[in-house]
């Protein structure tokens, strides 16, 4: 073979063999994409639970367990019992005759102070008491000892008061005024009211005058009662 030649062919096979070799991959060789796991196979991370301590399995995991709701604290708010002034108040909101009243406030040892206290030193209760007393249907004697008090409040006090009310229904009428006046006397009228057992209580308002409230029991049913601790 010439030299030529020769020299052609080695090229030649060398230009194969480089050719082959740039193409072949190893079975080593490592690729820089991220592995994708597979969610059921990826691994759990616990957590607590921030209402029952328990472990759950993070969202990653085979299944998250929602927290029970059974155990959880109620509204100490929604459980409060009803106090004792807002069960007078519904008492008497819900009374629908004057004996339902009087049984309210006489017992069988005699008048109750602290049933009174409740109605006489509370503006909402004794407003209340106004409002169930003005609803009943009165009694010509009840009607009778309203046109009385009403007498006195407009010709001997009137003056000295405003903002009055009043209202007789049974054995009990109740009067509520405001009033400027320091000098007390003035009302000492209410206390000749006819032949009554005479309760009253007062409350500073916000203006600097005093709101009266008063009840009258008229004795001619309540001879045989007094005024009980």
């Amino acid at each position: 073979m010439k030299p030529f030649h020769l020299i052609a062919v080695v090229v030649l096979i060398v230009a194969t063999m480089f050719y082959y070799s740039g193409n072949t991959v190893s079975d080593n060789a490592t690729t820089d994409f991220p592995q994708v796991m597979t969610p059921g196979l990826r691994d759990k991370v616990d957590r607590d639970d921030p209402v029952t301590g328990s472990r759950i399995p993070d969202a990653g995991g085979a299944s998250v367990v929602p927290p029970p709701t059974s155990g959880l604290r109620s509204d100490p708010v929604a459980d409060r019992p009803e106090s004792e002034e807002a069960r007078l108040r519904e008492t008497i909101r819900a009374a629908e005759t004057a004996q339902e009243l009087e049984n309210l406030f006489f017992t069988t040892q005699g008048i109750s102070s602290e049933v009174l206290e409740k109605v006489l030193q509370d503006k909402e209760t004794f407003q209340i008491l106004l409002g169930t007393l003005s609803s009943i249907s009165a009694s010509t004697v009840a009607n009778n000892r309203a046109d009385k008090l009403h007498h006195v409040i407009y010709n001997e006090v009137s003056p000295y008061i405003y903002a009055e009310d009043y209202a007789c229904a049974g054995i009990i009428c109740a009067l509520q005024f405001t009033s400027p006046e320091a000098d007390t006397s003035k009302f000492r009228v209410f206390q000749q009211f006819q032949n009554n057992h005479f309760f009253t209580g007062t409350l500073s308002n916000a203006n600097g005058d005093t709101d009266y409230e008063m009840l009258f029991f008229a004795k001619d049913r309540s001879d045989e009662f007094s005024s009980t601790p």
